[in-house]
């Protein structure tokens, strides 16, 4: 049985949900899992600091995976912001790529089972096709143009796919204290 999805998205009320089935006597146990999507612009960017708050957006999947612990914990939809130009170049640019590298490497210790990308490709049914396929938002988020041309967000994925499954410790070199 899949809990939360909807119910929960924006990482909202997991703990209630897990409790108000548990109420309704279907508690939430043994190969059940509680799903919920969250992205940037859902808490993020309502904060006044939203561009230098870096870990805003996984902080908040953390919490909602503390409120499920016990349970197998899916994110089932997530990517960097939809149309959200205030923040980024959008998400057929190249920094989808770099919050995608950030954002499982920042949840990787946390036991979440699953990191869903929203969406695979431009042709989905919430909307119709980009009018400009590389234009502002002509891919609306996707890993690939209408066209299946790989977008970087793609490309990243496909480097995370053959890396493996080791995290190496990274220590960064150069100026100190501002020298």
């Amino acid at each position: 049985m899949s809990v939360g999805g909807p119910a929960t998205a924006e990482l909202e009320d997991v703990t209630a949900f897990i409790q108000s089935a548990k109420r309704w006597g279907t508690p939430v146990s043994g190969p059940d899992f509680v799903s919920t999507h969250s992205y940037p612009t859902d808490a993020c960017n309502a904060q006044p600091d939203a561009r230098t708050q870096l870990d805003c957006f996984t902080d908040g999947i953390i919490a909602a995976r503390q409120q499920a612990a016990g349970h197998t914990f899916l994110l089932t939809e997530f990517n960097c912001g939809w149309r959200n130009t205030a923040i980024h170049d959008g998400e057929s640019h190249a920094y989808a790529a770099s919050f995608m590298f950030r954002t499982v490497e920042k949840l990787a210790p946390h036991n979440i089972s699953a990191l869903s990308w929203w969406t695979f490709s431009s042709i989905f049914e919430e909307g119709s096709l980009p009018p400009n396929e590389f234009g502002p938002f002509g891919a609306n988020s996707a890993l690939q143009t209408v066209h299946g041309v790989p977008l970087p967000i793609y490309r990243g994925f496909q480097l995370l796919a053959h890396a493996g499954d080791e995290i190496l410790p990274g220590a960064v070199r150069g100026k100190k204290n501002g020298e």
